[in-house]
C-alpha cells in the first residue's frame, strides 16, 4: 500500500512535468524558424569534428531513419511523446546540416599539393592582388594553374604566392614565374585556426613565393571578375596618387573601406584599431553594408518624396529598397566579396525583400532565415569568427530593441533638437554595450583579448564613420568616373584620420587591453544558451538561468591550458613553467606561430624568453619545471637520454630517433617521449601536465585514423 502511494505520487508529478514540457514545446513550435539554424549547426559541427571523412550516403541514411521514426511515432500517444518527437525532429534537421557540409565539401573539392616543390615554374591567370605593408610586395592569387612536371589531376586549382615586385601586374593576365610552393600550412596547435580547411574551401591548393618579378605576361580571356579586380586596383592607385606620400595613412584607410584591401596598412595602425575595439570598422561586413543601404534608401526616398507625382503614385519605399540593395550589391563586389560581406548582403537582401513585401525587416525570424540560407549554402561559415560575431550582435540588438521599443518611442516623441541628439548618443552607447556583451564570449574564444575602452571609442568613432566617412566614400565612387570625386575622397580621408587618432588615443590608455588566456568552447556554448533564455524570459526560468550563468562563467575561464606546445614543423617548442613564464625553444620559428601561441596564453610575443637566455637551459638542452616538482626535459644529444628518462616526467628529443643506440632503444623510457618523427606523423602537439605529473597529449591528427580532404597527414 505504501509503495503504491509513493508510485502514485511520483506518477502524478511526472504527468504534470510531461504536460509542462509539452506546453513549452508547443510554444517554441511557434518560433521554429528561429531554432532551425541552431539545429543545422549541430549537424555541421558534427561533420567538422569527425576525425575521418564520412561516406557520402551516411547523412542521408540518418535523415531518412529519423524522419521515418518521427512519422511513425506521431500517431501514438505515450508519456514524453512531445519530447521524443522534438528530439527526432532536431536530429533530422541536424542531419540536413551534416549533408549540407558533405555536399559543399564535394563541390569545392580540388587537388592539394602533397609536398614542397622547389624552383618550379608557375603558370596561371592572376585573379587577385593584395598589397602588403611596406616593401613586402603583394600577395597574388593565381587560378587556372599549370606546374611543370606535375600532372593536371595533381595540380592545385589555385595557388597563392608572394611577389616582391608586381608593378605591371593586372587581374586577368596570364603570367609565368619561378618560385617555391608548399602545401597549405597546418594549424599552429591543436584546437586552433585551421588554415588548411580555409584554403580548401577557397580551392587554394598551395602557397609560396616567387623569386623575381614575372617576366612573361600575357593578356588572357577576360571574365567579369577580372574587370572588377582591375577596377579595384585603378581606384586604389587613384586614392594613393590623390593623397600623396605625406597622407599615406588616410589613403590606406580609405582604400580599406572602399576596396576591402587592408593588407597594406601599417602594423601599428592595425594593432591600435584592434586594441581600441575599432578593428570591425575595417572589415567589410554588416556595419558597412547597413550604412550604405541606409544612406541610399533614405536619399532615394527623400528625392522621390520631393516630387509630388512620384510621392502620390509610386511605391517610393519599395523603390528605395530595391535601389539600396543594388548599390549595396555593387559595393560588395567592389570590396572583394569577402565571406562576411557576402553573408551581410544575403541578410540585407532578405530585409529589403521584406520591405517590398510589406513585412517588418527587423525581426529575429528574418535573421534566422538569413542564417539558415547561409548555413545551407556555405556551411563552413559556422566555424568563422565573423559569422559568430555578426549574428550574435545582430540577434542581441534586435532582442534588446524589441524589449525596449516602447521606451524609445516615448522618448523620441518628446520635442527638442538637443534631446534628439542626446537620444542618438544614448542609442550609440546602448548599441555598443549590447553588441560588446553579445560578442564577448566568441571574441575571447578566438582572439584572447578584450578592448576595455571599446564602448568609449565606438561612441565617438561610429558616428564619424556613419555620417561622414561611408557616405563620402559612396559619393566619391559615384563621382569618380566624372572626375568630380576628389573632395569626397578628402572628406572621407580626414574622417578616417580622426577615427585612427581615436584608436591610438584609446589604445595608449592604461589597461586598454585585457589579455585573457584560452577559454573553453563549452563556456561559449552555455553563454549562447543563456542568450536564448533571455530572449524567451519567464520567471520560472530563473533557477535554470542562475545555474547556467554560474556554470558558464566558471567554464569560460577554467579551461585547462597546455603547458607545452610543439608546432608541426618542430621549429618552435613553447613551455609555460610553474612561474607562468614562457620559454621558446627552436630554430628560426615563424613569427606568426610565436604570436599565435602567445595570444593563447593571453600574452604577447615580447613576453617570450629565448631558451639560450633562460637559466633552465644550457647547450645540452633544457630542464624546465612546468609544475612544482614536475619537470620536462629537452635533450640535444643521445648521451643524456637515460638520465632524462630517469628524472623527467616527459622527454623531448632534439635529434632523430635513429641517433639512439640499439641498447638505448631496447631499454626504452619509463616516461612519454616526443620526437620530430611524432610531429611529422601526428602534427602539432598540445601537452597538459597536471600538478601530480599526469601527462595528457592532444595531437592535430588522430593516432588511429585521420583522413579529411583539407588536411591529410604527410605519411598518408
Amino acid at each position: 500500500m505504501f509503495s503504491a502511494a509513493i508510485f502514485a505520487f511520483f506518477w502524478g508529478k511526472f504527468q504534470v512535468l510531461n504536460a509542462e514540457i509539452s506546453r513549452v514545446i508547443d510554444k517554441l513550435r511557434e518560433n521554429i524558424i528561429i531554432f532551425l539554424p541552431l539545429m543545422l549547426s549541430v549537424g555541421i559541427l558534427i561533420y567538422f569534428a569527425l576525425p575521418f571523412e564520412p561516406s557520402w550516403y551516411s547523412g542521408l541514411i540518418v535523415f531518412a531513419l529519423l524522419l521515418n521514426a518521427w512519422h511513425m511515432l506521431r500517431h501514438y500517444e505515450f508519456a514524453l511523446r512531445s519530447v521524443l518527437l522534438a528530439l527526432l525532429a532536431i536530429g533530422a534537421v541536424a542531419s540536413l546540416g551534416f549533408m549540407a557540409a558533405q555536399v559543399r565539401s564535394a563541390i569545392v573539392s580540388a587537388p592539394v599539393l602533397a609536398e614542397e616543390l622547389r624552383f618550379v615554374h608557375i603558370n596561371g591567370i592572376v585573379e587577385r592582388i593584395d598589397r602588403l605593408d611596406g616593401r613586402k610586395g603583394s600577395r597574388v592569387l593565381i587560378g587556372d594553374v599549370t606546374l611543370d612536371g606535375i600532372a593536371p589531376d595533381k595540380t592545385p586549382k589555385k595557388v597563392r604566392i608572394r611577389i616582391i615586385k608586381d608593378d605591371n601586374l593586372q587581374a586577368g593576365q596570364r603570367i609565368s614565374v619561378k618560385g617555391n610552393l608548399l602545401p597549405p600550412p597546418p594549424p599552429v596547435m591543436p584546437q586552433s585556426f585551421n588554415f588548411q580547411r580555409w584554403a580548401y574551401y577557397n580551392q587554394i591548393g598551395a602557397v609560396g613565393y616567387a623569386f623575381y618579378e614575372p617576366k612573361d605576361i600575357f593578356e588572357a580571356d577576360f571574365v567579369s571578375i577580372h574587370y572588377i579586380e582591375r577596377l579595384r586596383k585603378a581606384i586604389e592607385q587613384h586614392i594613393y596618387t590623390l593623397f600623396g606620400a605625406e597622407n599615406q595613412t588616410k589613403a590606406e584607410i580609405v582604400t580599406a573601406l572602399i576596396t576591402g584591401r587592408k593588407t597594406q596598412m601599417r602594423e601599428s595602425d592595425k594593432v591600435a584599431l584592434q586594441d581600441a575595439g575599432l578593428a570591425h570598422m575595417l572589415a567589410i561586413s554588416g556595419l558597412h553594408i547597413g550604412l550604405i543601404v541606409s544612406a541610399v534608401f533614405f536619399f532615394v526616398r527623400l528625392v522621390l518624396s520631393a516630387v509630388p507625382y512620384c510621392a502620390l503614385n509610386w511605391p517610393t519605399k519599395k523603390i528605395a529598397a530595391v535601389i539600396a540593395f543594388i548599390m549595396a550589391l555593387l559595393y560588395v563586389l567592389l570590396s572583394g566579396a569577402s565571406l562576411p560581406a557576402v553573408r551581410a548582403i544575403i541578410m540585407m537582401g532578405i530585409a529589403m525583400l521584406a520591405i517590398v513585401m510589406d513585412r517588418n525587416p527587423f525581426s529575429l525570424r528574418l535573421v534566422a532565415f538569413a542564417a539558415l540560407v547561409i548555413l545551407l549554402i556555405l556551411p563552413e561559415s559556422l566555424l568563422s569568427v565573423s559569422f559568430q560575431l555578426s549574428f550574435s550582435a545582430v540577434a542581441a540588438l534586435i532582442i534588446f530593441y524589441e524589449r525596449t521599443r516602447k521606451w524609445w518611442q516615448a522618448q523620441y516623441a518628446r520635442p527638442g533638437f538637443f534631446w534628439r541628439c542626446m537620444l542618438y548618443g544614448l542609442g550609440v552607447v546602448a548599441t555598443t554595450l549590447v553588441s560588446t556583451v553579445a560578442t564577448a564570449a566568441p571574441g575571447l574564444y578566438h582572439f584572447n583579448h578584450f578592448a576595455v575602452y571599446g564602448a568609449f571609442s565606438n561612441l565617438f568613432a561610429v558616428p564619424i564613420l556613419a555620417m561622414f566617412v561611408m557616405p563620402c566614400c559612396l559619393l566619391a565612387i559615384l563621382l569618380w568616373p566624372f572626375g568630380l570625386g576628389q573632395w569626397a575622397f578628402w572628406v572621407a580621408g580626414y574622417g578616417a584620420q580622426i577615427i585612427l587618432n581615436i584608436a591610438h588615443y584609446c589604445a595608449d590608455l592604461p589597461y586598454a587591453v585585457l589579455h585573457q588566456p584560452f577559454i573553453g568552447a563549452w563556456g561559449v556554448l552555455i553563454w549562447t544558451v543563456l542568450g536564448c533564455i533571455i530572449w524567451q524570459w519567464h520567471k520560472k526560468l530563473l533557477p535554470l538561468f542562475t545555474v547556467l550563468l554560474v556554470v558558464g562563467g566558471v567554464l569560460l575561464f577554467v579551461e585547462k591550458q597546455y603547458n607545452i606546445i610543439i608546432t608541426s614543423d618542430y621549429r618552435l617548442i613553447t613551455f609555460k613553467d610553474n612561474m607562468g613564464r614562457l620559454t621558446a625553444y627552436g630554430d628560426s620559428p615563424r613569427r606568426f606561430d610565436k604570436d599565435y601561441i602567445a595570444e593563447y596564453y593571453g600574452r604577447t610575443s615580447k613576453d617570450y624568453l629565448r631558451w639560450s637566455k633562460s637559466n633552465d637551459c644550457d647547450p645540452d638542452g633544457c630542464f624546465i619545471a612546468v609544475q612544482d616538482n614536475v619537470f620536462v626535459e629537452i635533450i640535444r644529444f643521445p648521451a643524456a637520454y637515460v638520465d632524462a628518462c630517469r628524472r623527467a616526467a616527459l622527454v623531448i628529443l632534439d635529434f632523430p630517433m635513429d641517433a639512439l643506440t640499439e641498447e638505448q632503444r631496447e631499454r626504452g623510457c619509463r616516461v612519454p617521449v616526443v620526437s620530430r618523427f611524432d610531429t611529422w606523423r601526428y602534427g602539432s602537439y598540445g601537452i597538459y601536465v597536471s600538478p601530480k605529473g599526469f601527462i595528457h597529449m592532444d595531437t592535430l591528427y588522430s593516432r588511429d585514423n585521420y583522413d579529411r580532404p583539407w588536411s591529410v597527414p604527410s605519411w598518408r
